[in-house]
């Protein structure tokens, strides 16, 4: 089997915490499809990461169509303009580019320019990530004495910190004497709300960042190998897992086969015997109600596109009601 690339940096999280998903990798999510993902919401982030990137590049971020994504923007502009009052040197979309085995076999990384956003060339045995924002503080003799890598986010969180983690370590190897500060930069309309690691204006201790890179290399490892069982539980969706419509384990699950207790998938009951099981429970439905709005997101396309879905004398089609099953007059 052809080795394939490695999964960018993005997905620190979830592939912490499962390999499955990068190594058998056949088959993924499509975008237009994602199950469980607003699309709507997932482009609306797209837009306005583009325009805080026009924004600090230009000075003068472009005008979304929707008024609330442009209050967005304004306030992670006046955000920038406090970071570069507070002496931050700020540059946005900054690509990191981490050898497995650099010199002497060490991991090692670098800073690179891409063709284009998110790019990556996708070299043998190296791995991608893009910081929303780099910014650094020097001495007046130009030494970098502190290191700032954020990310704006406009949804959930969860996956915040493992995703700094990754990138701050390919900026401490960058540069090795300068303190680092990581940050999640959440939007919302009303104010952009700022979550350090370990806090606002502390730089994050160098073992942690070793320890945490030591984790994610075990992970890369175990992709480049191609060997890994899956590792169902409620990462698969908290994370969204882009391998979760098609993963066998879950498919086990699904059939309500879960095959030992310590998984994170378990048989489904009205009735369960302890919280940890109640867990396990809800974290079945979360994966299955996910895995049935990519499907049916599916077949909604396969309509649109010309195609009848028919069961007897029912037809699932679409009404003033929406989708559903009607009667085949």
């Amino acid at each position: 089997m052809p080795k394939k690339r490695l999964p960018s940096l993005s997905k620190s999280a979830l592939l912490k915490r499962c390999q499955a998903w990068a190594i058998d990798s056949s088959r993924e999510y499509e975008k237009s499809l994602s199950a469980g993902d607003d699309l709507t919401a997932m482009n609306d982030g797209n837009d306005v990461h583009d325009a805080i990137d026009v924004g600090i590049k230009t000075g003068t971020p472009p005008i979304l169509e929707k008024e609330p994504l442009n209050r967005m923007v304004g306030h992670a502009m006046e955000l920038v303009a406090a970071y570069k009052e507070a002496g931050w040197k700020l540059t946005s979309e900054v690509c990191f580019q981490v050898s497995q085995s650099g010199p002497g076999g060490v991991p090692s990384a670098s800073m690179i320019v891409l063709p284009g956003p998110r790019e990556y060339p996708y070299l043998v045995g190296h791995v991608y990530g893009t910081a929303d924002i780099v910014g650094t503080k020097s001495t007046a003799d130009g030494k970098v004495t502190d290191v700032l890598v954020a990310d704006w986010k406009t949804g959930g969180t969860d996956s915040a910190e493992d995703q700094l983690k990754s990138l701050g370590w390919a900026a401490w190897m960058v540069y090795p004497d300068a303190n680092i500060h990581l940050q999640t930069l959440k939007l919302t309309e009303d104010s952009v709300w700022i979550i350090g690691y370990p806090d606002v204006g502390e730089p994050i201790g160098r073992t942690q960042l070793a320890e945490h890179w030591n984790l994610m290399s075990r992970s890369y490892k175990a992709v480049d190998a191609q060997k890994y069982k899956p590792n169902p539980g409620i990462h698969c969706t908290q994370l969204y897992c882009p391998h979760l419509a098609f993963c066998g384990a879950f498919e086990a699950a699904e059939a309500q086969a879960s095959e030992r207790e310590s998984e994170g998938y378990t048989k489904l009951t009205d009735a369960p015997g302890s919280n940890s099981e109640a867990g396990k429970v809800m974290a079945t439905l979360s994966a299955i109600k996910r895995r049935t709005k990519y499907y049916e997101a599916a077949l909604k396309r396969y309509v649109e596109t010309g195609g009848r879905v028919i069961a007897g004398d029912y037809i699932w089609s679409q009404g003033k009601d929406g989708f559903r099953w009607r009667k085949q007059k």
